[in-house]
Parts: structure tokens; sequence; C-alpha cells
């Protein structure tokens, strides 16, 4: 109920949000993810506040719950996987093939009669409806749900670790995240080590430079990136 609830809403803010184009598209969408936090904190006893919502039960199906961590981790996979392999399909289908002329060139998706509209409302529902069930699994998991993970710096976080992975691949996104948590937790872990005195700040500060360093010799994401590396390597 609550993806279809999801898909519903961004059915609703997809219609004006995708008119516009570019950076301001992305603007738009991570300006509504701003409006979103604000409701979910000014939201009294309908969100909980400031404070969030408290005493989720555990994910249960009928007397049967979904715990310890265990269960719950091989059933968090299940979905990740049924959700890759539900993507590879839509990429593969025609559909698929319409938003890759799309992203080509949207002008010329047009002209040869592709509904670049529907095609990217459609997109759009679909992605909300995954992040919606990814939600629900992670407030089911913490048993509380507060506005945190729902401001500026977590979206724009997201967008981050999409865009390390590679937009342009439906792996981009897991390897993404990947890669950006082994590297923040090793900074944490081991930069005391290896800078003497190192605290948070210059963790900060080689993440940031270690995105930039990755961005600007792999401007389409690690996936693509390392995909035509080892092509030039097998040439050589």
């Amino acid at each position: 109920a609550g993806m279809l609830v999801t898909g519903a809403f961004a059915y609703l803010i997809g219609k004006p949000i995708l008119r516009l184009k570019g950076h301001y598209l992305a603007m738009g969408t991570l300006g509504m993810g701003t409006v979103v936090y604000i409701l979910f904190r000014e939201g009294g006893l309908f969100t909980g506040g400031s404070d969030g919502i408290h005493s989720i039960p555990r994910l249960a199906v009928g007397s049967f719950e979904i715990w310890p961590i265990q269960r719950y981790y091989f059933l968090v996979w299940a979905f990740a996987l049924a959700v890759i392999v539900l993507s590879l399909n839509i990429v593969n289908s025609r559909v698929g093939r319409a938003l890759r002329s799309i992203h080509g060139s949207e002008v010329a998706a047009n002209t040869m009669g592709v509904d670049t509209a529907r095609y990217k409302l459609q997109v759009l529902v679909v992605s909300a409806m995954y992040a919606s069930l990814a939600g629900s699994l992670y407030a089911h998991f913490q048993a509380a749900v507060s506005p945190i993970p729902f401001t500026f710096v977590g979206s724009l976080e997201l967008v981050v670790m999409s865009a390390v992975g590679g937009i342009a691949s439906i792996w981009g996104a897991p390897f993404g995240v990947t890669i950006i948590y082994v590297i923040r937790e090793f900074l944490r872990a081991r930069l005391h080590d290896l800078l003497r005195g190192a605290g948070g700040e210059h963790e900060v500060i080689v993440y940031g430079i270690l995105l930039m360093v990755i961005m600007i010799f792999m401007p389409e994401g690690l996936v693509v990136g390392l995909a035509k590396a080892l092509r030039r390597v097998r040439r050589a």
C-alpha cells in the first residue's frame, strides 16, 4: 500500500516537475525533497515532528517475525536482487529502448515519435516505488524513522552515490553505494593511522578529494569507467 501511495504522489509531483529541463530539473527534484523534509519535521502528531515515529514493529508474515538481523539481511538482499532483475528487464524492453533514445537526445526522440514526457513520468513513478520499498525496510529495521534521512544533504548523498557508480547503468547505484561506504568506513578506521593527528575534518577533506578524482577521471561513473579500462587492457 505504501508503494502505491508513493507512486501516486510521484505521479502528481512529476507532472509539473518534469516540464523542467537539465539542471533546473535536478534542482526541482532536490527542492521537492527539501519540502518533504520540512513537512515531516513540522508534521506534529502525524509525523512525530523532529523526533519522528517510534515503536515501529518488526516486519512479520503472520506470526512469523523476520528477525533476528540475519533473517532480515537475507530478506533485504532478496528484495534488492528482485529490484535489479526487474530493472534489467525494463532496460531490455521497449520502454528501455525508448529511455536510451531519450538519454541520447530528447529532441531526436521526440522527432521519432517517442512520448518522452510519458516515459520520464513512468520512470519517476517506478523509482519512487523502489524508494518506498527501501524506506519501508529501513523503518522496520530501525523500528523508528526520523526526518534526518530526508535532509538536503541526505538527498545529495544519494545523487553522489549514483554518480560515482554510474547513472547510465543499473549496476551503478549498488556499486556506488558500496564504494562510498567502503571509502567512508576505511577513512574512519584507518586515516588516523596514516596521518598522525587526523580527525573528523581531515576525513571529510580526503573523502571529498577521492570523490573529485573519481569524477574527473571517470565522469561516466566507475562501472562504465572500469569497463572501458578493461577493454583497453584486453586490446593491448
